[in-house]
């Protein structure tokens, strides 16, 4: 049994500091999500689901690009540099300078290019607009982005917490509005004014800090932007597998089943992205920057092995109830239309299982900046998704998309492990 003394160390841990906070956030974002899950499950239907999902996939890699992929980067050379604010100022200075460059880059492309992109995302011109509008506010996003990476290499997690809260509930209502007076085309508007609105709301945050006034102005050190570039070529690989495989793969099983099972497929993916964010979130505020700061192999293993220790069992546990009421979840959070899900779940919530345990391992590629690493991982990945999906539902029908997950993820979690093991071998003790 625990004793007071041992319950009090627990208590202390950082992780479960960082956590009992992030977990506010991730529970109210969760909340925000399902709820507009369920609207739009009722409002648009399967394939408005499926629909608002290539939208969805089209503007993260949009965003990978206006952010210059580096914002991981940002978020580890702040950490590493927490005794120079010198060199911080010069991460700050240069990120901004590269990520507004970017910015602008995409949002001509979207502006130009609108027509063609609705064209090859949607089948037709009808949401050229929406496209024009993504391009218009994709440089807010980009330095909402930038800025929340900042605060987290500064673990200001409190910030961080205060501002997904805001913009949860912001963002909900928004969809709520849109999508009850103006269907589909309200749904995809309200994902892209999303991005004013989490811009303003860090803004109002941020705008005091000390580091904030160090943006201003044009400057790019050339040593700072070659290391972030080095996160750059590890980010856009990461960013842009998930979204082009997971088009390749709707794309799939509306040729091979229907655009409704499309939709049901995404469905079963915002589940377990959104209840994940009550781990994910930990992870990004509190794990990197931890992994980032410390340079013992003895320390770094104690850390990743403490993790592992808090997450997993919490995370199996949670599967395990999410598996025993999948009925009840799939009524209430969507519609009846959404039933044949149940049979994804159990195949999924063991992919999540694998897919949580491969990152807190795999996290250690982001924190040391291991591109090579992260690389292969991340095109491996994508290449057993695509072809797990097309052998296993052409073999097991529908559900083989689901099975397909749990098998790449399986696998990417011996890969990440042997590359991290080989790793730790050299590093110093």
């Amino acid at each position: 049994m625990l004793n007071k003394k041992k319950i009090s160390a627990l208590l202390n841990k950082d992780i479960v500091k960082v956590s009992s906070w992030t977990g506010v956030s991730s529970v109210i974002r969760i909340a925000s999500q399902f709820i507009s899950a369920k609207v739009l499950a009722v409002l648009v239907g399967p394939a408005g689901v499926a629909t608002l999902g290539q939208l969805s996939n089209a503007m993260g890699i949009s965003m990978a690009i206006a952010t210059g992929a580096m914002t991981v980067g940002v978020t580890k050379y702040i950490a590493s540099f927490h005794n120079d604010a010198q060199e911080q100022d010069k991460v700050i200075r240069t990120a901004s300078s590269i990520i507004g460059l970017c910015a602008l880059l995409v949002s001509l492309t979207c502006l130009v290019g609108a027509p063609l992109f609705s064209n090859l995302l949607f089948g037709k011109q009808a949401y050229t607009g929406v496209i024009r509008l993504l391009g218009l506010t994709i440089s807010l996003y980009a330095f909402h982005t930038l800025w929340v990476a900042i605060l987290n290499g500064y673990n200001d997690f409190k910030k961080i917490v205060a501002i997904n809260i805001i913009t949860s509930v912001a963002g909900l209502l928004l969809t709520v509005g849109l999508v009850y007076f103006f269907n589909i085309t309200g749904a995809m508007t309200a994902f892209v004014l999303g991005q004013t609105l989490i811009c303003v709301v860090t803004w109002l945050f941020i705008r005091k800090e000390q580091w904030y006034k160090v943006r201003l102005g044009m400057t790019i050190h050339k040593a700072i932007a070659r290391k972030l570039f080095a996160f750059t070529l590890m980010t856009v690989v990461a960013t842009l597998i998930t979204p082009i495989v997971q088009l390749i793969i709707r794309a799939m099983i509306t040729r091979r089943f229907s655009l409704n099972d499309a939709g049901i497929w995404e469905g079963m993916n915002r589940i377990s992205a959104n209840y994940l964010l009550l781990i994910t979130s930990t992870i990004s505020v509190y794990y990197l920057p931890k992994l980032a700061a410390l340079t013992n192999a003895r320390q770094i293993r104690h850390e990743i092995a403490t993790t592992c220790k808090m997450v997993l069992p919490a995370l199996l546990a949670m599967n395990l109830v999410m598996f025993l009421l999948r009925h009840q979840i799939i009524r209430v959070l969507f519609s009846p239309d959404f039933l044949p899900m149940s049979e994804l779940f159990p195949y999924q919530l063991a992919g999540d299982f694998l897919r949580i345990s491969g990152w807190l391992v795999g996290y250690l590629m982001w924190a040391k900046g291991y591109a090579k690493e992260m690389i292969i991982t991340e095109i491996a990945f994508g290449l057993f998704l695509a072809g797990f999906t097309y052998f296993c539902t052409d073999y097991f029908g529908f559900k083989g998309c689901a099975i397909a997950y749990c098998l790449s993820y399986a696998l990417y979690f011996i890969l990440v492990s042997w590359l991290m093991a080989r790793r730790y071998k050299a590093m110093p003790r």
